[in-house]
């Protein structure tokens, strides 16, 4: 019993340690030519740049770039950067849609 509720508590602290590090972010600013990037986890085993610039917003990921289709329309890029984050980990279509969401979530804010 006692080998039982170490490995619970054991998984829950690896469950809580993966969960912080993947909501860790880092934004860098260039102020040269006004954008700001936020670098994320990607939960499936990387991390992306989510950019923008006031004008446009992009994902970068393993050297790969996707381009928002507008400001307001970035569903493609972040289906297409989640998919290739993702794509051979084998996650359900719930976690692959919240991983979609989480992509979209981490686009920088330019405030005017």
């Amino acid at each position: 019993m006692k080998k039982i509720n170490f490995l619970i508590a054991s998984l829950a602290i690896i469950g809580l340690a993966t969960l912080f590090y993947s909501c860790e972010e880092e934004v860098i600013t260039d102020s040269e030519v006004g954008t700001i990037c936020n670098t994320s986890s990607s939960g499936c085993g990387g991390s992306f740049q989510a950019c923008s610039n006031g004008t446009s917003i992009w994902y970068t990921y393993n050297g790969k770039k996707y381009t928002c289709a507008s400001n307001s329309n970035c569903t493609a890029a972040a289906t297409a950067l989640a998919n290739d984050m993702c794509g051979g980990s084998g996650v359900s279509k719930k976690d692959f849609d919240l991983k979609v969401q989480n992509v979209l979530n981490s686009v920088p804010m330019i405030s005017k």
